[in-house]
């Protein structure tokens, strides 16, 4: 007889991290606010400094006291993987990108082409005839040469794809953008994928799930983050101006605000390209290896970078 033990015995419960989930949830909502409201502020402004400083402080308490908890909200310990932490670096930054952008287009597309809702839509799916099949292509890149290639090259790409746009962007013609759309949409497509499945593979397998929710969890605030900030180049940009809010549909208000645009694109070509430097500083050549366990080796500071 086959005796199979039930799976209900085997869970671990664990009680709820409480201190740490407020903690964080302090942390980037006080952070990502301040970013927001520089627009309205001033960079310079108390209350932007004293927002953006006191919300990574507590994401600084937050780190302390997640790695003298027994239970912590996250494992922080698992950022001792070199790849791992390396990795959602360039998410966090590239996700400041990747999110955004479709915000930006979509309001690109609607104001200073003068295109319908549709139409934004369209201009946007631009993007993917570059994204989609770099994407595929990259993970079978990583599959057979290691993550560090392609997410250098993708960096890369993007970076003169995001810049090349921003230039395209005061012409107001579609037609002439086509090209520096899809450049821009497969490098970003050699890093997303990528990244975020290196970036899994080289966690302890029995931590899996957490790895998941701390990616996503970088992924979020980094989307967060470049909103705001982008949001405020934007802002100052066209409100210098401010032509488009008196009379949107004239060519002067258009103008004005593809500029702003141009001065956000700008922006992400620059973000881009700290992802490429931190890429091709960071990541080490090679095929995914085998991680030690966590729970064995945190303790005594030993897992080595990979």
């Amino acid at each position: 007889m086959i005796l199979i033990s039930d799976p209900v015995d085997e869970i671990h419960r664990v009680p709820i991290d409480w201190r740490g989930t407020i903690l964080v949830a302090a942390g980037m909502l006080l952070s990502v606010f301040g970013f927001q409201h520089s627009s309205t502020w001033g960079w310079v402004n108390v209350k932007t400094i004293g927002c953006i400083v006191a919300g990574l402080l507590i994401l600084a308490v937050f780190a302390l006291m997640e790695l003298r908890t027994k239970s912590p909200l996250i494992n922080l310990r698992i950022f001792r993987v070199r790849a791992f932490l390396v990795e959602n670096l360039i998410l966090f930054f590239a996700s400041m990108v990747f999110v955004s952008l479709f915000f930006f287009a979509s309001l690109y597309a609607q104001i200073s082409l003068l295109d319908s809702p549709s139409q934004a839509g369209l201009y946007i799916l631009i993007f993917f005839i570059g994204f989609a099949p770099a994407a595929m292509r990259g993970g079978k890149i990583m599959d057979k040469f290691g993550a560090k290639g392609v997410v250098v090259i993708g960096a890369a790409v993007a970076t003169i794809g995001f810049f090349l746009w921003s230039q395209k962007l005061p012409g107001l013609s579609s037609g002439n953008q086509w090209w520096a759309i899809i450049i821009a949409g497969a490098g970003m497509g050699l890093i997303i994928g990528p990244a975020s499945t290196d970036a899994s593979n080289r966690s302890p397998r029995e931590t899996y799930g957490e790895v998941t929710g701390i990616i996503q969890t970088v992924r979020y605030y980094g989307s967060s983050v470049g909103l705001a900030v982008l949001g405020t180049i934007l802002i100052q940009r066209t409100a210098s101006g401010g032509s488009y809010y008196q009379e949107a549909a004239s060519l002067s208000g258009r103008l004005d605000f593809a500029h702003g645009m141009k001065d956000v694109f700008t922006a992400m070509a620059i973000i881009m390209a700290v992802c490429f430097v931190i890429a091709i500083v960071g990541l080490r050549k090679g095929i995914q290896t085998e991680i030690p366990d966590l729970a064995s080796t945190a303790a005594e500071g030993q897992i080595p970078p990979q």
